[in-house]
């Protein structure tokens, strides 16, 4: 054969100039899988030195995504700073600046603020504190703080991101029970501008052994909210609201569920736990049209599980995406969020220690089916995507409160000593570092590794108290101290432990 006829094929060397602009158009998964391949070396070694590269490579790791201040402002080398001593700080949960703040007994944390309640009779006083955060270069002198006085409430809820505030309040009528709920604007604390009314009320069908309500828990993501009232006895009852029309479903309304747990993925799904057949299982629904809910799918949860009492902790980093709303630099990435669903036994207090088992997969795994019909996923099919591990308890731990990829929970000293506080974070195509011992479950195609650290709380910081609760945000650990001589007397302290700060040590 003529060798003008032969097949030749020839390869060339694209420029690394070129290979940046390439790696420049690449979303932050798609950038850390082409980092993390072997078949790409000679791209890693190019985003390690590029540092607009390495500063996208940095996120992706740490489930964030970049946020709309422009680099001119702050460039690559100043966020990349930040983001590495963010980074290393938190996972062992080291801070160099404290803060305290004595509050009511009624406190919580909600969407990067502080709330205290104190109730007089038939009226309420609600005070509002912001977090501060470095990365929307907001001090403590730069803070906000709002207070005044409104309608007895029972539970609140703020999303900074639409400005939103939530407040609710359990009447009991001659009718029945009814749940009234006051829709504000959190700056103005007038009526939210999207809200039809400032008020809304709507009746719980209810027969009379569970007419009696022991507390309400709200949720909101986007244009929905979930308020989710629990009875006496623990039962539990949702409504999910389109807050801007008004429409509303109750989820199960014929049904009281002792276990059963509910947790926004996004605007347009919903994720609730619950017992079918006898079988534990977590249904994801669409909720895009409140009139309209229908069960996408069913995912199976593991046969052993079948005694146990199933909850979503539910992950606070945001579920959409707040670009261009944020100030922050950087911001948790919703696609990124890992779920952690837990199974646990009901005891009694003073019996012998209990196992609880926490199952960990990613957000983006629940999605509907391609294939009309297929709604019911085995355990042996989707288990191969998850995480399961193994807590002992010795005493009632605080927690675990979820944010993006990262968790934390704080557990009981045994000798009754100052508890300690952990976290675990997982990182995606990392090495596995973590003892298998209380990781019973390691699904084959799991790619987010974990990293765990423990740290005991200070004495100087608890400052002689006990440490009653604690919450978490991006920025901050909030701890709860109760004054002991003052136990039950209803006197408390917060003490916020700023994560972000030792980023200026």
């Amino acid at each position: 054969m003529s060798p003008h006829r032969l097949t030749v094929v020839r390869r060339y060397r694209i420029s690394d100039d070129i290979l940046i602009l390439i790696l420049e158009k690449l979303d932050l998964q798609a950038l850390l899988a082409m980092c993390k391949s072997q078949a790409f070396k000679r791209v890693y070694v190019i985003i390690m030195e590029f540092q607009p590269l390495r500063y996208r490579f940095e996120l992706a790791l740490a489930g964030m995504k970049d946020g709309p201040l422009s680099y001119r402002a702050s460039p690559p080398l100043s966020r990349l700073q930040l983001l590495d001593a963010y980074k290393k700080g938190w996972p062992k949960l080291s801070w160099i600046h404290e803060l305290s703040q004595p509050v009511m007994m009624d406190v919580g944390v909600s969407g990067g603020f502080l709330y205290n309640v104190r109730t007089h009779d038939h009226h309420s006083e609600l005070r509002i504190s912001q977090l501060p955060s470095l990365r929307t270069n907001l001090t403590p002198a730069s803070t906000r703080h709002i207070k005044f006085l409104t309608n007895r409430f029972e539970a609140v809820v703020i999303d900074p991101s639409q400005a939103f505030l939530v407040t609710a309040h359990v009447a009991h009528a001659s009718n029945g029970v009814v749940i009234q709920l006051n829709l504000r604007n959190v700056w103005t604390l007038d009526k939210h501008p999207k809200a039809p009314n400032h008020i809304y009320e709507f009746p719980v069908p209810l027969a009379a052994e569970y007419a009696r309500i022991n507390d309400v828990a709200l949720s909101v993501c986007g244009a929905k909210l979930a308020v989710s009232a629990k009875f006496v006895g623990g039962r539990f009852q949702h409504l999910l609201l389109d807050w801007q029309t008004f429409q509303y479903w109750l989820i199960d309304r014929f049904q009281l569920f002792t276990d059963h747990s509910i947790a926004f993925l996004n605007e347009n799904q919903l994720l609730a736990a619950k017992h079918s057949n006898g079988r534990p299982v977590l249904n994801l629904y669409n909720i895009s049209r409140v009139a309209d809910i229908t069960v996408e799918r069913e995912y199976e949860l593991p046969e052993g599980w079948n005694d146990f009492q199933i909850e979503i902790c539910n992950n606070i980093a945001p579920s959409k995406d707040l670009q261009p709303g944020t100030q922050a630099l950087f911001y948790p990435d919703p696609s990124a969020r890992m779920i952690c669903v837990i199974a646990k036994r009901a005891v009694p207090p003073g019996s012998p220690p209990v196992h609880c088992k926490w199952l960990f997969v990613s957000h983006s795994y629940f999605r509907p089916s391609r294939r009309s019909g297929l709604t019911h996923v085995a355990w042996a099919q989707w288990g191969n995507h998850c995480l399961i591990r193994e807590i002992s308890q010795m005493g009632p731990i605080k927690g675990p409160y979820f944010i993006g990829t990262r968790l934390v929970f704080l557990e009981p000293h045994n000798n009754g000593g100052l508890p300690r506080l952990h976290t675990v974070s997982f990182v995606p195509y990392d090495a596995w570092k973590v003892s298998s011992s209380p990781w019973s479950w390691r699904g084959p195609k799991v790619i987010m590794a974990p990293s765990e650290y423990s740290r005991d709380i200070p004495e100087q910081t608890a400052c002689g108290m006990l440490v009653e609760d604690f919450r978490m945000t991006e920025d901050n650990i909030i701890l709860f101290l109760v004054c002991r001589s003052h136990l039950f007397g209803g006197w408390l302290m917060t003490r916020l432990s700023r994560m972000t700060d030792m980023a200026t040590s």
